[in-house]
């Protein structure tokens, strides 16, 4: 019990630094099962432009 006492404010943050990298991860993989990419803003004068295979990215099923 006493090392709960002692380091109670160390695991609260390490439990919410967790939970929030959680809830990224989660919102990263339902973005990418939804064919969005990190770009919202689309094709048009990106500097990668014409680089790639022009198809989206494929969704994880």
């Amino acid at each position: 019990m006493n090392f709960m006492q002692e380091n109670l404010s160390t695991i609260i943050v390490g439990t919410l630094v967790f939970a929030l990298l959680g809830l990224i991860l989660f919102r990263l993989i339902v973005n990418i099962r939804r064919g969005k990419t990190g770009c919202p803003c689309g094709c048009e004068g990106c500097a990668k432009m014409g680089r790639g295979n022009g198809e989206p990215v494929s969704k994880i099923s």
